[in-house]
């Protein structure tokens, strides 16, 4: 630096000046390098492993705007001692651990109206195709969750209106809802599975016409015995029925006809459901209801009608007893009660006045059967003796020598007692 000086007795003053200055500088730099070693000391980055780092690295800037998070390659780096912190966001389902479902028969449109609804932004949520199935990603709540899966179930499902009959629609997944007069039905399912039942409609499923008799049956009963859906139209019958059933359907039909009124009977529906099921086990009928009608088809359906009538009347009740006797006993019931008694598997039913129902049905369930090992080989004289003495019915098994003792309950107990008692020097 060249200096023009008016007087040379400065020289000294700004040579002084110059020194303090340089030293000043040198100080200056010497700052500036510790402040800067002592930032990046500060500044130190850890790599973490997280799966979605961006999300992690946005939510850290909101939450702490000086922590500085950077991803690179995929990575998520932050400055050391945010390690704990980044863990935790990792785990949160609305920054770093997204909800997954695997969603079937339901549109992609669906699910962005659900989104939209339930106010999730597009970039909080991910739609994926394979197989023919959606994976959705979802960063929420579990309760904002748990409500978009309900709204899926909910437009998951759609409805369509049906001419085909029950048996028919076991084969799908539906539900029906609603059934119509004209036979026609309501159904609702998975909306692959009402496009199942669409296509298999337009291929398998025809009408069948036949004209219809004076004599004939109303379509009503018909769609009742057959199972099919019955319209009349213009003097004809028109059956909904599979292809594959036709041929069954009109052998069904010609059967009906030759039985209308003989082995098919319809009255006024005035019996209680206990009533027409025990008509149904004990004469082998089907009892079909139909408005505020019944009808009865089978060999005895006289039998049933009559039966039903007069219960109807009051005349007689029936009970239901989960015992079944045996022949022998079931005479001797019939004869000192004065009832009716028809076994039914391991059931029977008792028909009769009440108080006879009443005293029958005690008398019965007093009745029991019991196993007791012998000590002695016993002879058919000494059954039965014990037979006779005790009044009750003794079965002897001589291979294992047991004995099963059947009657009421005092008298088994008595017999029990005594063939216990029979020692190997007794003479049987």
């Amino acid at each position: 630096i060249a200096i023009l000086l008016d007087d040379p007795a400065h020289l000294a003053q700004i040579q002084q000046i110059l020194k303090d200055a340089k030293a000043a500088k040198s100080i200056e730099k010497e700052e500036t390098k510790e402040t800067k070693e002592q930032v990046e000391v500060e500044l130190r980055y850890t790599a973490v492993d997280v799966l979605y780092p961006q999300r992690i690295a946005n939510a850290m800037q909101i939450l702490y705007p000086k922590s500085n998070p950077k991803v690179s390659n995929g990575k998520l780096y932050v400055v050391s001692g945010f390690e704990q912190f980044v863990e935790s966001l990792s785990k949160d389902p609305i920054i770093g651990a997204p909800w997954k479902v695997i969603v079937e028969d339901v549109s992609e449109e669906v699910i962005n109206i659900a989104a939209e609804y339930l106010g999730i932004d597009k970039e909080n949520y991910t739609v994926k195709t394979i197989n023919e199935k959606l994976i959705v990603t979802i960063f929420a709540s579990q309760e904002t969750y748990k409500r978009f899966l309900n709204f899926l179930d909910m437009f998951g499902n759609v409805s369509y209106l049906v001419r085909v009959d029950d048996e028919y629609l076991k084969r799908f997944n539906v539900r029906i809802l609603q059934s119509f007069s004209d036979g026609t039905k309501l159904v609702s399912g998975k909306i692959k599975e009402i496009e199942r039942l669409k296509k298999a409609i337009s291929e398998d499923i025809t009408t069948y016409t036949v004209q219809q008799l004076p004599t004939d049956p109303s379509p009503e009963i018909f769609s009742k015995l057959t199972g099919t859906v019955v319209e009349s139209k213009d003097g004809l019958l028109i059956f909904t029925v599979s292809k594959s059933r036709m041929e069954s359907l009109k052998r069904e039909i010609e059967q009906i006809r030759k039985s209308y009124s003989v082995n098919i009977l319809v009255l006024e529906d005035k019996f209680s459901t206990e009533e027409k099921d025990a008509v149904e086990k004990i004469y082998g009928v089907k009892v079909y209801n139909v408005d505020d009608k019944i009808i009865i088809y089978g060999n005895l359906a006289n039998e049933a009608r009559n039966m039903l009538e007069s219960l109807a009347n009051k005349n007689q009740v029936i009970e239901l007893v989960q015992q079944r006797v045996s022949d022998g006993m079931l005479d001797m019931l019939k004869s000192l009660f004065k009832i009716n008694i028809y076994n039914v598997g391991n059931a029977m039913y008792i028909v009769g006045s009440k108080d006879s129902v009443e005293q029958a049905k005690k008398y019965i369930l007093s009745y029991t059967s019991m196993e007791v090992s012998t000590n002695v080989e016993m002879s058919q004289s000494h059954i039965e003796y014990i037979s006779k003495v005790y009044n009750v019915q003794v079965e002897y098994f001589q291979n294992i020598r047991k004995a099963r003792v059947s009657g009421f309950s005092e008298n088994v107990q008595k017999a029990i007692s005594y063939i216990s008692s029979l020692g190997t020097n007794d003479v049987v």
